[in-house]
This record gives structure tokens, sequence and C-alpha cells, in this order.
């Protein structure tokens, strides 16, 4: 982006006080260089510095911006002061954002301002050859606000713009409504496979094409299993082919490409294969396959034995295209190899077939799939008769038994390796069974739990390195720790004051428990990681605790600092703090009030003396939160409310004063979100205020009010099964728009189930 060498200044400023931690010093640069360009005028750089702080200055940047709509306005600059508001804004997009609204007020005239020449303004997307960069589109897609502009476009002779901005209204509703049950996205595809009829002559209509088969929206098979995926991917393959063909070569059509393209990805795959096989039987390796004509399979035996083949299964488990190639001097000629042929007239479709193998001596041994475009897949292969089951007992012991893997009958003096590392390569001891292939296994004297078992004979060491399975017991962290906490009297401290803390040094020992030791330690106080501001040292008592004190420096900077030792970490923060001097309450409301009123509010600002605080200036935000007994109820997660539809946010914003008895008045509109439609919605109005006095104190408040677009909520509470045989009464619960319980009676009367 260019701009001005002054506005680059400040932009140096800025993040070099971002960097160094100075919230202060940021808002103090930020403030002057606002209060400069609004005293020359000079929107363009303005916009530019609210753009630029508008990530971490955000409460500031809104505030400026509602200060430069009232001189854009005087100005007589309405681009500037579409923009403005557009910034006052940033809170949240609803339809019912005032800023956002007055921003979006003249669309026609927006739609005539081209900002190819706002250096600020950085768009990279397709979207601005779409709209011709103009000013309403800028507004309109950061926002998302794609009613607006399919309103005004769909009246203009610009179809791209038309049909861009009905297909991201549609998905954007749909995102919104992601949660609902599934006839929305019945809804849904319905919309997107309209636009598409009436947009067909336009690329545009493959982000739709791309949208419902990404999302999965088209209608689904209601078979099962294999079957069902392929009726769904010949569907899908289906409706992408004739757009892909149609806009060939397309910027837009290159997602639809990539999706057939994946439909027809080449997979070959072994399907819930048993890596360990019985010696002298033959077996079956079940395949899944797609989009493949020729698939060889091949088995080479190997010079290793289940220890060794080990560090290979773990470390090219998923890179199967180089392990062969790591062990080939290992390899011996297969002993067996067979291509199989398959027709892959349509490459979607996804088969299943198996190969059979015949029997194999003991021995590890490689199997190879590899198809016809040299793609192979590589897994080791175990003939083994040996396993090895174990199970954990109190007092630090195991407990493991060897048997044979085709009979089950235990194997007499078995050996087992034991390994303590998470890597399988260091073998700790080695203990031998009994004639019953048992022995109970008792770490203590090692001082580390084992975390796997080999098992294994004279004859027969090709087995599988078996877990140990933890199931019954639990057990402590294996190694003995050296812990630190860190304590202190306060969290937030005023620079000049002293911080009184304490270090607790502790070892943790896995047998003998928790004990203190005497020892020196240093504490060290930071800012930014990079500054020790002071230091400390101390010895630990019998107890192992010691205390420090450090003083924070008069001219400290405000912001975070950081107590360290020995690694351990500790946050605290010096903050300047002022002695309120005045309160902020709001006058009980006691009149009724309706959905789509808008009501007046009563509230004062006094001292705490009694004085009136007079004209000082107010600002408040009405938000909106679903009321919380109505989130526990089964209807706000049927229409969404977790997705955040009804979560907490703000949607009308206004400024006032008090006046001479320290009285304002704020107006609250009695409104519900744009999506609720007929569902039954339980919310809470929340009126925030801010008030500053001429001293630049600030207080707030906070009141709510209940709301709702229906009487009352009922709910039934009945047991889940009733024997028909006797009377059963139920419970409904009658709820007020407050969770305040009704008089039923007056409602339903009582009920009584027949026998």
């Amino acid at each position: 982006m260019h701009m001005n060498a002054e506005l680059e200044s400040i932009f140096n400023k800025l993040r070099q006080a971002s960097n160094d931690d100075l919230p202060q010093t940021v808002r103090s640069i930020f403030k002057e260089a606002k209060d400069k360009l609004l005293s020359q005028h000079d929107h363009q750089s303005l916009c530019a510095l609210l753009n630029y702080c508008s990530l971490y200055l955000r409460y500031e940047v809104q505030t400026a911006a509602e200060e430069a709509i009232d001189i854009s306005t005087q100005d007589g600059n309405k681009a500037m002061t579409a923009i403005y508001h557009f910034f006052a804004g940033m809170d949240n997009y609803d339809s019912e954002n005032e800023h956002i609204n007055q921003a979006l007020s003249e669309p026609e005239y927006l739609a005539s301002v081209h900002i190819d020449d706002w250096d600020w303004i950085e768009r990279g997307d397709d979207s601005k050859s779409i709209f011709n960069n103009d000013l309403l589109s800028f507004i309109g897609l950061q926002t998302k606000r794609y009613d607006v502009l399919y309103n005004y476009y769909k009246q203009t002779d610009n179809r791209k713009a038309t049909c861009y901005s009905l297909i991201e209204m549609i998905i954007d509703t749909d995102t919104n409504l992601w949660c609902y049950p599934n006839h929305f996205n019945n809804v849904t595809y319905n919309k997107l496979t309209e636009a598409i009829r009436q947009y067909d002559d336009l690329s545009l209509v493959c982000r739709a094409v791309e949208y419902i088969c990404k999302n999965n929206l088209l209608p689904r098979s209601k078979k099962t299993g294999l079957e069902a995926e392929n009726e769904n991917a010949e569907r899908k393959y289906h409706f992408l082919k004739p757009y892909a063909d149609k806009f060939k070569g397309d910027p837009y059509s290159k997602g639809l490409d990539s999706l057939i393209h994946q439909l027809g990805l080449p997979t070959f795959k072994s399907k819930d294969f048993d890596q360990v096989v019985v010696p002298e039987h033959s077996f079956t390796i079940p395949l899944t396959i797609r989009n493949v004509k020729d698939l060889t399979v091949s088995i080479y035996p190997t010079k290793f034995d289940g220890k060794d083949v080990h560090k290979y299964e773990e470390n090219y488990k998923y890179r199967h295209d180089d392990l062969k190639s790591k062990i080939s001097k290992y390899l011996s000629p297969a002993v067996y190899s067979k291509t199989y042929h398959y027709s892959n007239d349509k490459p979607y479709i996804t088969k299943e077939c198996q190969v059979e193998v015949g029997r194999l001596p003991l021995g590890i041994y490689i199997i190879e799939l590899k198809n016809d475009r040299g793609e192979t897949d590589v897994a080791f292969l175990h003939v083994s008769k040996t396993m090895a089951i174990n199970e954990t007992l109190p007092d630090d012991k195991i407990r493991i038994v060897v048997v044979d893997n085709l009979t089950g009958h235990p194997v007499p003096f078995a050996k087992v390796d034991v390994f303590t590392d998470s890597s399988k390569e260091k073998v700790i001891t080695t203990i031998k069974c009994n004639y019953k292939g048992e022995v109970i296994y008792d770490y203590k004297k090692n001082d580390k739990r084992p975390k796997a078992f080999f098992p294994y004979t004279e004859d027969d060491a090709f087995g599988y390195i078996e877990d140990v399975r933890d199931w019954g017991y639990s057990y402590q962290d294996e190694k003995d720790e050296e812990c630190i906490d860190i304590l202190t009297d306060r969290a937030i401290y005023r620079p000049g004051q002293t911080v009184h803390g304490a270090i607790v040094s502790y070892h943790v020992n896995r047998q003998k428990g928790v004990n203190t030791v005497r020892e020196r330690v240093t504490v060290e106080l930071w800012k930014n990681y990079n500054k020790c501001i002071a230091e400390s040292t101390a010895t630990t008592d019998q107890f192992g605790v010691a205390h420090f004190d450090f003083v924070i420096p008069e001219d400290a900077d405000t912001g975070s600092y950081t107590i360290e030792c020995y690694g351990t970490e500790k946050s605290i923060l010096v903050e300047e703090y002022k002695r309120p001097t005045f309160k902020v309450k709001f006058e009980e409301y006691t009149q009724p009030y309706k959905l789509g009123e808008t009501i007046s509010v009563e509230g004062i600002a006094t001292s705490y003396s009694g004085v009136p605080v007079s004209n000082a200036k107010v600002k408040y935000r009405i938000k909106r939160a679903a009321a919380w007994w109505w989130m526990f109820m089964n209807q706000y997660w049927e229409v969404g409310g977790f997705h955040g539809r009804y979560s907490e946010r703000a949607y009308f914003t206004r400024e006032t004063t008090t006046n001479d008895k320290g009285h304002f008045f704020i107006d609250v509109p009695m409104q519900l979100p744009y999506e609720s439609g007929s569902h039954p919605v339980f919310m809470d109005i929340i009126a925030e205020v801010d008030v500053v006095d001429t001293t630049g104190e600030m207080q707030s408040a906070q009141t709510r009010f209940p709301l709702s677009n229906k009487d009352y909520y009922m709910g039934i509470q009945m047991e889940e099964q009733i024997e028909i045989s006797d009377e059963h009464s139920f419970t409904v619960a009658v709820k007020n728009a407050s969770g305040q319980d009704l008089d039923k009676e007056s409602i339903i009367g009582s009920t009584i189930l027949p026998k």
C-alpha cells in the first residue's frame, strides 16, 4: 500500500510501541495522530489509520470513527461518512446494526463511487472486477450484507454482481443455520439450484455447484455402507461434470475440476488387515480399490525378527513409498506375486475385493501392493505363533501370559523382553515365564513402568511388540519431578507498590512421595521477557518456602510483568488505579412492553456524596442473549442457538448526555434476531451504558429485560416408561419470558393419563 512519509512514520511508532508491550503509548500515539488528521480534514489518511489499528484498538477506532462522522457530514463527504459508519459498526454486522445500516443507506450513490485510488484499501478477490471496484461492494462484502448488494444490483444490468450477491447470500444464511434440522439443507439446496438455473450462462454458478458438493447438500442415498458411498459419489459426479465441461478453463470451474479429480483418485488399501497370522495356514487380504486397472500383490521374506522390524513399522508406517527401498538389503526374492485385473469404467466407484494367500512359514514378510500407475502400498506381515496378554495389578506389578496364537494354550518357559521407553528400542530386562507361560513382573525395583513387551521362544521370535494395557489401575508419572510454585499477595499492582511473594520448592518422587529440601533460589521480575527489572535471592526453609519482595519503580510502564524462578513463571499486571468518584445505576422499569416496541429507560449518575453528575457523555449499547433457563431447554439447541445466532451480541448503539440532575434516557428497541422466524425464542435484552464525566472518568452499568415471541413456554415432564394398567399423571412446566413459573391451572388445567 502506498502512503505518505508522515503516515508511514506514525505506523512505525505504533508498531514499535506494540512490540514493546506499551498499550498506553499505543493509545497516545493513535489519539495524537487521529486528532491531527481530523483537524486537517484528511479523511483518506484517517481511514488508513483506522484500518491499520482496527484489530488491536477496536474500541478507540470505533470512538474515533463516530467522532469523524460529524466532521465528514459537515464537509458534505458522503463517501467518507459511509466509511466512518463502517468502522464505527465493527462490533457486529447484524442487519440491525445502526452504523452498518447508515453506511449502506444510499446504495445507488455508493455504487457510483469507485475506489481504485484509495490506497489504504487492498482488494485481492475476483469480486473487484465483478462490482467495478465500487464502494458499495466493498462495504457490503466486508460486512457480509449480501442482501443489500443483491437488492440493489438486481435492479441494474450487472447480472454478474446480482448472481454473485445472491449465491453468497444463500451460502451465508446456510452457514448460520448449519446446525438446524436436516430440512434446512434441503432449503439451501433448493435455493442454490434455483440460482444456478436462473444464471446458468454465468461461470459464477460454479461457486454454488461447488458449495453444494463440498457440503453434501445433494440428496443422500438411503442405503448404507459402501452402496451408499458409491451412490452418493455417482450422484455428485453427474452433478459436477456438466458445469465443469461447460465452463472448462474458467477460474471459477477450477474447484469443480478439483472435486471431480478427488472423486476419481486411485485408491487401494487393505481393509481391517491383521498384521499377525499363524504359520502354515492360508489367509485372506481384504482390499478396497477405486480407479485401479491392475493390482499386483507381492510378498517378500525379510531377515528381521519382531524387535528389528518395529523401528521401521513406527517410523515409516505412513510413508510406504520408500519403506521397501530402505530395507532392500534385508529382503529375499518374492515367495508370492500375482496381478489382478479390474474394470474401472466408473472411476469414482469404490469396490471391495480380496486376495487369497497360501501358507507361509514362520518369519517377517513385506506385503507390497502396486497399481498400474506404479503407486505402492507396503506393510509388514508377522507370521508367528506367540502373543502376550498382560494385566496391570496393584503394588506396581503386571501379570504377563504368553499363549499360542492358534490354539490359545500357554507357551511354557517363553521369554519376554521388557521395554520402558516410548520408542520401544531399549530392552531394560528379559524375564522368563513358568511352565504355565505366566510371569508376574514387579517393576518397583526398576523404578520405571514398562511401556511394552515382546514375547518369543527359541524357534519363534517373529511376533509383535505388545503395548501394556492400563485397564483397571492407575499409576503415577514415571519420572521424579522438581516443582516450584510462585505465590503473590495480589494479581494487580500500581507503580511504586511492593510485590510480596513466596516460592514453594518441593520434589515429587514416585515411591517416596513429596519432600522438601533447603536450597538457594533466585527469583527475577521481567518485562516483555527481554528486560529484567529486579532480582532477589533467598533460601527455602524446612517446608520448602522462601519469601521475596520486589518494588515496582514509580516510572514503570503499565502492562504485563513476569516473575520467573528456574523455568516456572507467574504473570502480574501493573496498572494505574484511581478511586471512582461517581456511580451509575438504572431506575426500575415498571411499564409493560411488547415485541417490536422501543421503550425509554432512565438512568442516573451521581457522586458518592449524592451530587448529580451533569453534562456527562453517555454511550450505550443494546445487546441480546439467550435467556439462561431457555438454554437448557431442547428448543434452544434445535434452532441452532449454540452456533451463535442467539449468543450475546450488540445490535443498537447511541450516545446522549446527562441533564442537570444527572439523569439520562436511553432508547431500547425490543427486537429479536431477524432469523428467529416462527421458532419459540426467549432472550434477554441487555442495556449497557458507559458514562464519562468532564474529567474523563468512566463508570458503567447494565440492566436486562426479558423478551420473547411467545407469551409462555410449556414443557412436559413424565416417566419414560409406565405400566399400562396404572393411572399416571404428568407435570407440565409453564414459564413466562422471564423464566418464572405461571399458574398452570389457568392455562391447561390438570391432566391424567388414562389406563
